[in-house]
This record gives structure tokens, C-alpha cells and sequence, in this order.
């Protein structure tokens, strides 16, 4: 792997990173011509398709129809609604803009904007292949890339797209209660039927091996467990029997989440049923990190308690902080329990980062931008249950477009529910009798497949565009520590987001506070650049607050952190070819407005 600096030319640009430019529309439209091209080809190509589907059907729109005054009419309004909301929409979010630093999206990429097209103009509902001869397949195609890039086995793993992170989220949830109730619905049958003497916990934990193993060894029928099932029966009527099974009453099953998790992960446990009681956090390090000995304290506390756990959540990408957890040491811990038959259920929320594995050298090679420590967690995904991935974040796919992804069959299992009028000509594609959405458009998947494709998922491709946002990030970073006195950054920074404060002469939190809601303020109201806020709150961030107080030297007198936080994912906020350095120009503008 080359170094940043013997990868330099005259230009201070090697040729691969010039070759990304044509990737992305630019940031003033320069690859225009290209894209108007492409779009002309599509829809020429779409017309003639539809030309040759039977044209001895013969035109339902006459030249004489073309000519009504009404039609004429009605194409006319159409037209002026039209340049109407062209010139609303001169008011949205330059997104697309290097000023653009604040939430977590930014330019499309030209294959995704022209994958997500054509697929538009088809309109396939990859609900069936009996609905979608092409899109569903499309859709297989590239769940299989985004497997391989996140460390799975293309050929073992399943997987679908979803319409975002959340909807991946709770699907990863459910399926994780799928196994939670057929493990409990086994240990209460065999307690009942054949004398058997496990606890909630065991029962719960047995895994897909052991839950086979008793089916094969005493006969059991799947359906023979239904009278046991919360799910089948609902958490009322069950509890009766879960008393007589188990001696002692069902105080439900738990999720273990890190306190930097995102809001979804409370949507699923309402969703699901569980009860907000469920919902169990995890303690963060002063780095924003789950922290792994709280994890183990609470594993063993609960296994004391007879109380299940159903899913145990790691993320690679927080959304307040970019910060990624130890995948790697989170599993470790959790391989120990499986040594000793206990399975657990390790789910991790990749939403944001995981794209950042494609600038991990599969060949076990430093990468050139992540650091030793996020690679091992990137490494480790290889081992995980489950894992969700936003392609419309750091995939650079327009939204909406996240995708759930499973090791293997067996963490793809869940209720399925049929429709007489679907038909499923193709088991191994049809997904749609087991995915929380029914219709689902074509356009996330094709998107993918084609900017998978086109850019590549590894460190020279997609990996090389991503770790230049890294290398954009510290240039950035060293620029405020030299040049801006009165701003002070947090000190975990994994991928290439940004937060800091407006410290000052401020010698309280809450004084630095004010003056960093001010400045946040002061920047997007200059028309200059558009950063974001976020805010660590008390008792989830505690431990950062706390080191970051001691560490900036001001007084601790407030229960939350306030934020200037910028995401790095533009291509071009870093590059040496617009009249102004967009890094140079921020930071001086941080100096500037600080106080």
C-alpha cells in the first residue's frame, strides 16, 4: 500500500484520486456534459424499449391528441409547476457543497444518481420476482458486494435493502426475537415434557445448534412449540405457562445497547413489544467507546438474575461522534461465552461507518487512513450475527437506502407472512414474506450494484474516496490546533467526523456552552459554511464529560456537553483545484467568530 506522501505529483495528486473526480458531478457542475449524456442515453434506451414491446398494439396517443388544446393545457401547467419547484427548491440544502460540513450527507455519487434513474423509470417492486425480473436480482447482486466489502461470505450470507438504518435496525431486532422466543418456547417444552431443568437464561441462550439438536434427538415438530411461544400466544397468555414451566415468572428478555446508540434502537424495543425496561445501556469510556468491562458486568449480572439477553448491540460509526466500538473485544468476550454453549446474539450498527471497510486491505495490510485499533473492529464483522449499513450515508447513494445483512440462514429466520396473490417463482431471491416491508422500490439496490461496480468496494476504489475525508479531517484538525487558540477538540476521532467547542476565556462548561451555541450559530448564519450541533447529555456521557472538563481545564458545572460537530464527507472540501482552500478558509472563519 502506497504512503499519502510518495503517492504526491507535481499537482500534489496522484492519478487515482484525479480519477475518483469523475465519480461525482463536482461541486460547480463540471462533469455536467458527461451526466446530461448518460441521462439522454437512459431515457432514449427506455423509450425504444417500450417502442418494441409490442408495437403492433399500436398508439393509445395520437399526433391529433398531441394537438387538443386541453392536452396543450395540461403539458403547459405541468411545465410551469415544474420551473416552479426548480425555483423552490434553489432554496434546499447545497448539500452537494465542500461548505456543506454539518449532518451525515453530502454528494451523490454519478453511478448511484444514475442507477437510482434508471431503476425509477422501470419502477420494479422487488416485493417478487414474479413482480421484479430484474430489479430483485439486481437487488441479490448487491447485497452480496456490501457482504464482501463487511467481511462476510458472499455465498453464505443473506441479506435485503431497506428504506434506512431504522428499518434495518428493527429488522435485525426482530429476527433476533424470532431466536429469542424459539429458544425459550424449546426450554419451556422440554421442562414440561421431558423433565428437563433449565433456567430462562440457558433456555434463551441454547443458539440454532442446540435448539436442532433437541428437535432431531425427541422428535419435535416446529408447531409443537407454538403453545409456548410469546410470540404465537402474545406476553399475556404465556405467562402462565412460562410460571409452570420454569417455577418462577418471565420478567422478559433484554437488549444491550452502548449509551451512544442511535434513537432507533428505542423505536424497536417500543415497536417490538418489549417495554422500554428492556432497553438496557451500556457505559461509555471518556472516549465515547462501549465499554467492555461494563458490558461483562452486566452479562454476568443478568445470567445471575435468570434475566435473557436478546441482542447485544456494538456500533461502527456513532452519529454524534463518528466514534467506532471494539468489535473485535466485544466478540472476544462474547466467543467465551460460546465456549460454554451460552449463544449471544451480537448485532453491530454500521450505519454510518460501515463503508469504511472498503479502505480495509482484505490482505491483512495496514490500511493507509484507519487505525490499527477501527481496523481490528472492521476485521471482526466477519464473526458478527448481523449488520446494518447505510448506503445513502458514506455509500453516497441517494435516500433513502440502508440494508440489513445476516452471517448466514440462520440469523436470517423470521415470522414469514404470506399473500395469496404473491408468488414466489424464486425461493433463494423472493424475501418479500419475510421483510417488514412489503413493496419495496428497486432504486437503493440498483444504485449500489452500479456505484459498487463503477467505483469498486476496496482501499484503490470506493476505500481511496473515503479515506481522503480522514485525510481532510486532520489537515483540518491541525489547522484549528495551530490557528484557532480559543477552539478546543474533543479527542476521539476514528473516521472523519469533527467536534470541538468554543472554550475561549470560558472557565465553565456552561459558559463554553453559550458561546459554542453562539458561534454554530454566527457560522451558518455567515453564508460561508453550514456545521451541525449535537449535545452529549448526563448520565449517557458522563464519563467524557468529566475528562474533557479536566482535561480543557474549566469548572464541570453542567449535565451536558454542547457541540460544534462537522461531518467530513464531501470529496472535495480537501483538493487543490477551486480558488479557495475550503479547509483554510473554515478554519479562519472559526478564528474569526470564536471568542
Amino acid at each position: 500500500m502506497k504512503t499519502i506522501e510518495n503517492q504526491s505529483t507535481e499537482t500534489n495528486c496522484h492519478s487515482n484520486e484525479i480519477a475518483t473526480k469523475s465519480y461525482f458531478l463536482g461541486p460547480q457542475a463540471e462533469n455536467a456534459d458527461w451526466l446530461r449524456h448518460q441521462i439522454l442515453y437512459i431515457l432514449d434506451h427506455f423509450f425504444q424499449w417500450r417502442k418494441d414491446h409490442r408495437p403492433a398494439d399500436g398508439q393509445a396517443i395520437s399526433r391529433v391528441d398531441q394537438k387538443n388544446e386541453n392536452f396543450l393545457n395540461n403539458q403547459n401547467n405541468v411545465q410551469r409547476m415544474i420551473q416552479d419547484l426548480c425555483h423552490r427548491f434553489e432554496n434546499e440544502v447545497p448539500q452537494f457543497s465542500p461548505r456543506y460540513i454539518g449532518h451525515m450527507y453530502s454528494e451523490l455519487s454519478l453511478p448511484s444518481l444514475l442507477g437510482n434513474f434508471l431503476a425509477l423509470l422501470h419502477n420494479p417492486n422487488i416485493i417478487s420476482t414474479e413482480a421484479s425480473r430484474v430489479g430483485a436480482f439486481i437487488e441479490d447482486e448487491a447485497i452480496k458486494d456490501l457482504a464482501e466489502m463487511l467481511f462476510y461470505n458472499k455465498d453464505q450470507s443473506f441479506g435485503h435493502f431497506t428504506s434506512c438504518g431504522t428499518v434495518a435496525n428493527i429488522e435485525a431486532l426482530w429476527r433476533a426475537r424470532y431466536c429469542n422466543d424459539h429458544f425459550l418456547a424449546m426450554g419451556a417444552y422440554l421442562n414440561t415434557n421431558h423433565q428437563f431443568a433449565l433456567s430462562f437464561f440457558e433456555s434463551c441462550h441454547m443458539g440454532w445448534d442446540k435448539f436442532n439438536q433437541y428437535c432431531r434427538q425427541y422428535n419435535i415438530k416446529e408447531d409443537a412449540l407454538k403453545e409456548y411461544s410469546y410470540v404465537f400466544l402474545g406476553p399475556w397468555k404465556v405467562q402462565n405457562i412460562y410460571q409452570k414451566a420454569f417455577a418462577k415468572p418471565y420478567q422478559g428478555s433484554v437488549v444491550l445497547v452502548p449509551n451512544s446508540k442511535h434513537y432507533s434502537w428505542l423505536k424497536a424495543v417500543s415497536l417490538l413489544g418489549l417495554g422500554d425496561v428492556s432497553f438496557i445501556g451500556i457505559n461509555l469510556t471518556h472516549q465515547g467507546q462501549m465499554c467492555v468491562s461494563d458490558l461483562e458486568n452486566k452479562i454476568l449480572d443478568l445470567k445471575q438474575k435468570d434475566i435473557p439477553i436478546m441482542m447485544i448491540v456494538s456500533i461502527l460509526g456513532t452519529t454524534e461522534l463518528g466514534v467506532c466500538d471494539p468489535v473485535d473485544k466485544i466478540q472476544n468476550l462474547l466467543n467465551k461465552y460460546n465456549e460454554n454453549k451460552l449463544f449471544f446474539w451480537h448485532h453491530v450498527d454500521a450505519a454510518y461507518g460501515g463503508y469504511f471497510a472498503s479502505a480495509v486491505d482484505k490482505k491483512h495490510l495496514h490500511s493507509l487512513y484507519l487505525s490499527p485499533e477501527v481496523e481490528n473492529a472492521f476485521r471482526s464483522l466477519k464473526n458478527v450475527q448481523s449488520i446494518t449499513i447505510d448506503p445513502h450515508k458514506l455509500g453516497y447513494i441517494p435516500y433513502a437506502c440502508g440494508a440489513f445483512l445476516a452471517k448466514n440462514s440462520d440469523y436470517y429466520k423470521v415470522s414469514a407472512f404470506e399473500a395469496k396473490y404473491i408468488q414466489s417463482p424464486t425461493k433463494t431471491i423472493d424475501r418479500w414474506m419475510k421483510t417488514l416491508e412489503g413493496s419495496r422500490s428497486a432504486q437503493g439496490a440498483t444504485a449500489t450494484w452500479l456505484s459498487s461496480k463503477a467505483l469498486g468496494l476496496h482501499p484503490e476504489g470506493h476505500g481511496l474516496i473515503l479515506g481522503r475525508t480522514i485525510k481532510a479531517r486532520i489537515i483540518l484538525e491541525e489547522k484549528i490546533k495551530q490557528q484557532c487558540p480559543n477552539m478546543a477538540l474533543l479527542e476521539k476521532n476514528d473516521l472523519n467526523l469533527l467536534c470541538m467547542i468554543n472554550k475561549g476565556s470560558a472557565i465553565s462548561l456552561s459558559d463554553a456552552n453559550e458561546k459554542t451555541e453562539k458561534l454554530i450559530e454566527l457560522i451558518n448564519q455567515s453564508n460561508s459554511f453550514i456545521v451541525s450541533k449535537t449535545t452529549l447529555k448526563s448520565p449517557e456521557y458522563q464519563n467524557i464529560i468529566d475528562y474533557h472538563c479536566e482535561k480543557w481545564n474549566i469548572k464541570n458545572d453542567s449535565a451536558e456537553i454542547v457541540l460544534l460537530r462537522l461531518t467530513l464527507m464531501n470529496p472535495f472540501f480537501h483538493n487543490n483545484q477551486t480558488n479557495v482552500s475550503f479547509i483554510d478558509e473554515f478554519a479562519n472563519k472559526l478564528n474569526e467568530l470564536s471568542c
